[in-house]
């Protein structure tokens, strides 16, 4: 971000401009958020409010270590991946401890299985709209109506 995204970007901007260890870099194309993947040596995903994390996803296209909030989200999204390393979300001592062990490479990542997940469950959108019409009550408890 280079702080004109929202009003939450533009209070980092604001808080944070002076740190010289922050580049203020603004939205990227998709070919340069690859090409940043590819020059990092781990990535770093404190967030608390995701649903899905994209950069999760990306990143582990490079096969290098993750350091990733130990939230639900987290656990799904990451799936099965070898270099993980899961740190408790709002606890910025022991974060701070773990990113200091992961830049002195001596923080032990560990494998992570894919956990099945719960049904309803679909692949695909025919087969979502399938399970939605004909259980309308599965749609219902998931605010769907």
């Amino acid at each position: 971000m280079d702080g004109s995204e929202t009003p939450y970007a533009a209070m980092m901007r604001k808080e944070y401009a002076d740190l010289s260890t922050v580049r203020w870099m603004g939205l990227q194309p998709r070919t340069e958020v690859f090409r940043l993947y590819g020059e990092a040596d781990c990535l770093l995903f404190p967030s608390k409010l995701e649903t899905w994390g994209i950069p999760i996803t990306e990143f582990k296209t490079t096969g290098k270590p993750i350091l990733v909030a130990d939230l639900p989200y987290a656990h799904e999204t990451v799936g099965e991946y070898g270099k993980v390393a899961f740190f408790l979300a709002g606890d910025d001592v022991k974060l701070a401890a773990t990113m200091e062990q992961a830049a002195n490479r001596l923080v032990v990542f560990s494998s992570q299985l894919a956990q099945p997940i719960a049904e309803p469950f679909s692949r695909n959108w025919e087969d979502l709209w399938n399970i939605l019409l004909e259980n309308p009550e599965v749609g219902m408890q998931h605010g769907i109506r």
